[in-house]
């Protein structure tokens, strides 16, 4: 057999491509093409980098291979490139800051190789120059396996740096959000400050966690109205999980509507509202059930779990038809303390903090009043009661 381009003839030792020995096969046709200007296009808020699929991650995991040879394969250089720019984002070595930015140009340059049908990609290598801030030279070096010999070939290309906001960044500084969290008091008892603080922290824990699981996720923005909060949050699934957050914590009830808020490429976009309201009976709550002090140990829309209150006695629930009789006292906040004048059995005297006179009250089974010089007592309609 002979090359049809040379008249070199081949034989057990050589290969014929397409007519043609290896060697003019080679003058003709590169194993491996790389574009002469490479955009790199990089968010410079978060440092996720756009590829042909889209845009990815700040960070993302590293493979192997896909037919490429040894290394990892172009999407998982591309991942480690951005995450390492990312990560390089918040640190003041220099250092790292240029291999970051030297792994970003490089796995875009592998991004746009074109490797010849039949061959291998056996070894890589780069030498990056930076021109300016916002260019690069980049030189390459490839072993490449074709015709069961290896071949060695060198490459060189610009590489630009571009920026462009990616979309959750966009959507981040448009305050861009799918479902709104509501969170408001009882109608017959407004949150109070101390209601608002807390659920406003418990949902920055809440925010923190989702968006650490997903970029996407997280609260665009929180108004504060009121006697409520209203949560702005970016997804839908994230707004119903800070919802259920909130609910499960202070045992509210959550009603949800949705509506049309628009059509997007072809597609519905809908915004739900999450109502999280607060029941009348909150845990910690002072109640009279039955005409004796209980304590409410947790509470829902449907029920409330009373404990008794000082001493011993028995847990008992209440149904949402039999909470309309409960009667509220106070809460923790409202307990003051009252000097014991004396004992005995089954009887205290306290001094009255408001009145300053003597009051005598009796002592539930069980509770303890050795060593004591103080109780924390409530008072509804004139009456004492105590309360720890």
């Amino acid at each position: 057999m002979f090359c049809v381009e040379c008249g070199r003839e081949v034989g057990d030792e050589g290969t014929l491509v397409g007519g043609l020995c290896l060697e003019c096969f080679l003058e003709r046709n590169p194993l491996l093409k790389v574009p002469e200007v490479v955009d790199l296009v990089r968010c410079p808020h978060c440092g996720a980098m756009k590829a042909k699929g889209g845009w990815r991650e700040p960070a993302g995991p590293s493979g192997g291979p896909k037919g490429r040879g040894r290394g990892r394969s172009r999407g998982a250089r591309r991942d480690a490139a951005a995450g390492a720019v990312a990560a390089a984002a918040a640190d003041d070595d220099g250092a790292a800051e240029a291999e970051a930015m030297r792994l970003a140009v490089t796995g875009a340059v592998e991004e746009t190789l074109e490797l010849i049908e039949g061959a291998a990609l056996q070894s890589l290598a780069f030498n990056v120059v930076q021109e300016d801030r916002r260019s690069f030279v980049v030189g390459l070096k490839a072993e490449i396996a074709i015709c069961g010999e290896s071949v060695t070939q060198d490459l060189d290309t610009h590489v630009r740096l571009r920026p462009e906001s990616c979309p959750v960044c966009s959507r981040r500084m448009g305050s861009y959000y799918e479902a709104i969290v509501q969170f408001r008091g009882a109608k017959s008892r407004a949150a109070t400050e101390a209601d608002l603080a807390e659920a406003r922290g418990l949902a920055e824990g809440e925010g923190a966690r989702l968006e650490a699981a997903s970029r996407e996720a997280h609260i665009s923005k929180v108004e504060e109205l009121k006697g409520g909060l209203d949560f702005y949050v970016s997804t839908q699934s994230a707004g119903a999980q800070l919802a259920r957050v909130l609910a499960s914590r202070f045992g509210a009830a959550i009603s949800t509507t949705t509506t049309l808020a628009g059509r997007k490429e072809g597609r519905d976009l809908l915004r739900t509202t999450h109502l999280v309201r607060m029941p009348d009976i909150r845990p910690g709550d002072y109640v009279l059930f039955d005409g004796e002090l209980h304590r409410v140990q947790s509470s829902t829309d449907k029920d409330a779990l009373l404990a008794p209150v000082p001493g011993e006695g028995r847990r008992r629930t209440v149904s949402r038809s039999d909470r309309e009789g409960l009667v509220l006292v106070g809460v923790e906040s409202d307990v003051v303390e009252a000097v014991v004048v004396s004992s005995s059995p089954g009887e205290v005297q306290l001094l009255d903090p408001q009145t300053m006179r003597t009051v005598d009250l009796r002592t539930p089974p069980g509770f303890k009043l050795e060593g004591r010089e103080t109780l924390g007592v409530l008072k509804r309609e004139g009456r004492l009661m105590i309360a720890r």
